[in-house]
């Protein structure tokens, strides 16, 4: 497998946990939207922490990590508490 991909969306995001499942459930929320923008429809995909996660495993990323690396709850307070 290699983690290297041209284009400008990732690869992995139509059988991705975040963005098909965890993505529905907080769907109405910007900080969820934003994630979704940056990290499975635009350019930062090489950095998300579920893909990265992939490659290095060859698993699924479980469904309490983020992008960014963090459990969902976690990044939601911790983003609301910046404002």
């Amino acid at each position: 497998m290699d983690i290297q991909q041209s284009g400008s969306v990732c690869e992995l995001r139509e059988t991705c946990g975040f963005y098909c499942d965890v993505l529905y459930l907080y769907q109405k929320h910007e900080i969820w939207k934003g994630l979704v923008r940056r990290y499975c429809e635009g350019t930062s995909f090489p950095l998300c922490a579920r893909r990265i996660y992939f490659y290095q495993t060859g698993k699924c990323a479980p469904l309490d990590l983020s992008p960014l690396g963090k459990m969902p709850g976690e990044l939601l307070l911790e983003m609301m508490e910046r404002g």
